[in-house]
């Protein structure tokens, strides 16, 4: 009778133990399933909503700012926070701030066609995103991502830009943005260094696709596009220490990218096409400050293309450059010569390259050009 009553009661604990084990497994999983779903779904209950939470309209038929800026007030104030943009178009009559410790996420960029999260500025000569500090108090910590940033359109004005930057620095951060069709640039960029741009295209905007100028440190751009803009794709005065890495620079009217007294900046595995549509800029420019003050030194482009459609006059130009390097890149279809170097330039070694067209591979007017190989 004792042995029988310890085995059921061992047997009975036994079952107990095992039902426990199989809830607590099931429970598990159940919560690893959410969990997962959460994250496939790309959306956290923490997350601030400006539709279900603040009463933003995602038609785009009503001015969505109010509810918007109060959201991310609101993330500001909580200390930090995201603040989600549900797929829909978001009408702006005014622009909106976002200062530090905040996120802007969205459904995905829209491209040109498609869906996603899309905020829409339709006021003329207005900033769509201002991101302001103060020489004393930069901001940090923030970001925007995942979303079509659209302006009033490519003529629109002469000072509305998509995002508007000064005094930021330290963690902040854009991705999977389209910037489109905004009457100055599509991105300007000032006093402000530690600042990464992945993924970003910025087309069709009536100024310079991105202008940085003054202080622009440390910033890297991976994989953006900078196309048809009315001035030049990407043009940097006065920064430092960046990197463009795997980008496209196409058919803009002016440079597909300009470098004015710039130091230790890196071009690597990018793409330079069809630019200087206006028949007198090149893919890529190198300059210096007026009075020859400060030139663009010790930068390097390196594993790149560029190809021109009758109207690049050359691949790469180097005026005021002085210790910088044109490497491992392949020229073609340029009208005047791949490489110009002027009587500004010193220094520069160019090697390593490959060049298809039947015009000169170099017009040298430098006396201190170091050319390693026309043809490799």
């Amino acid at each position: 009778g004792t042995a029988e009553t310890y085995a059921a009661t061992q047997a009975a604990s036994a079952q107990s133990a095992a039902q426990s084990f199989a809830t607590s497994a099931v429970a598990t999983e159940a919560s690893r399933a959410e969990t997962a779903e959460t994250a496939l779904s790309g959306v956290s209950t923490d997350w601030l909503n400006v539709v279900t939470k603040y009463g933003a309209d995602p038609t785009g038929a009503t001015d969505a700012h109010a509810a918007i800026q109060n959201a991310i007030n609101a993330a500001h104030t909580a200390g930090g926070g995201v603040v989600y943009l549900p797929a829909g178009t978001y009408k702006l009559t005014t622009g909106l701030s976002v200062p530090s410790f905040v996120i802007l996420r969205g459904a995905g960029s829209a491209g040109t066609g498609g869906t996603g999260t899309t905020l829409h500025m339709t006021a003329a000569n207005t900033h769509l995103l201002s991101i302001t500090g103060t020489s004393g108090t930069p901001l940090q910590s923030l970001g925007v991502h995942d979303m079509t940033l659209t302006g009033p359109g490519q003529g629109s004005g002469s000072t509305g830009c998509g995002i508007y930057i000064s005094y930021a620095s330290n963690n902040v951060t854009f991705s999977n943005l389209l910037i489109i069709g905004h009457g100055s640039h599509g991105v300007y960029q000032t006093q402000s260094y530690n600042v990464m741009w992945r993924e970003c295209w910025l087309d069709a905007n009536g100024g310079h696709g991105f202008f940085g100028q003054t202080s622009v440190n440390a910033v890297c751009w991976i994989r953006c596009i900078f196309d048809n803009n009315t001035l030049s794709g990407c043009k940097i005065e006065a920064g430092a220490a960046s990197a463009f890495l795997v980008c496209d620079f196409e058919s803009n009217a002016n440079y597909g990218l300009e470098l004015h007294y710039c130091y230790a900046f890196s071009v690597l595995n990018s793409d330079f096409e069809n630019n200087g549509t206006d028949g007198v800029s090149s893919g890529a420019y190198l300059h210096y400050r007026s009075g020859l003050s400060e030139k663009c030194e010790v930068c390097l482009i390196s594993g790149c293309n560029f190809t021109g459609a009758g109207h690049t006059v050359s691949g790469v130009v180097f005026d005021g450059a002085d210790g910088c390097r044109v490497e491992m890149c392949q020229f073609a279809n340029h009208t005047v010569s791949d490489i110009v170097t002027t009587s500004n330039a010193s220094r520069n070694w160019i090697g390593g390259n490959n060049y298809a067209d039947a015009t000169p591979p170099l017009t040298d007017g430098s006396a201190s050009t170091v050319v390693f190989d026309y043809d490799y």
